[in-house]
C-alpha cells in the first residue's frame, strides 16, 4: 500500500466517522428538538389546567357573592317593606283608638254594649264555674251593672 492509498482510505475513514457523526449530531438534535416539544405541550396543558381551576374558583366565588349581594339587598328591601307595614299599621291602631274613644265617649250606650259583648265572649271562651275580673275603678259600676 502506496501513501496515496493510505490517504484516500485514512481520508475514507475519517468522512465515513464525520458523516456519522453528523448523522448522529442532527439525530440527537431532533430527539432534543422532540422531547422539549413534547415537554413544552405538557407544561402548556398543565398550565390550561391550572388556570381553568383557578378562573372556575374565581367565578364559583364571584357567583357567590353576587348571590349574597343579591339576598342582602332583597332582605334590605323586605325589612324597608315590614317597617312601613307596621308605620301603617300602628297608624292604623292608634286612629283606631282615638275613634273608638271619641265613639265611646260621645255613645255611653255603645260602650256599654261593647263591654257586655266583651265579657260574654270572654266568659264563653275560658269555660270557668268562677272568674275573677280586673277593671278600671272608672268602669266598676257599669260593669257591676252589666253582671
Amino acid at each position: 500500500m502506496n501513501a496515496t492509498q493510505s490517504n484516500e482510505i485514512l481520508q475514507s475513514m475519517i468522512n465515513f466517522i464525520k458523516s456519522h457523526g453528523e448523522e448522529k449530531v442532527t439525530e440527537i438534535k431532533e430527539q432534543a428538538a422532540h422531547d422539549f416539544s413534547v415537554a413544552k405541550e405538557k407544561m402548556i396543558e398543565s398550565e390550561k389546567i391550572f388556570l381553568d381551576k383557578k378562573f372556575k374558583t374565581e367565578l364559583d366565588n364571584a357567583e357567590v357573592k353576587l348571590k349574597i349581594e343579591r339576598s342582602a339587598e332583597m332582605n334590605k328591601a323586605r325589612i324597608e317593606k315590614m317597617r312601613e307595614t307596621a308605620k301603617l299599621v300602628d297608624g292604623l291602631q292608634e286612629a283606631a283608638k282615638v275613634k273608638l274613644h271619641q265613639t265611646l265617649t260621645d255613645a255611653p250606650k255603645k260602650y256599654e254594649a261593647l263591654l257586655k259583648e266583651l265579657l260574654v265572649q270572654g266568659l264563653i271562651k275560658m269555660i270557668e264555674p268562677t272568674v275573677t275580673l280586673k277593671v278600671r275603678k272608672s268602669d266598676l259600676a257599669l260593669i257591676k251593672s252589666i253582671i
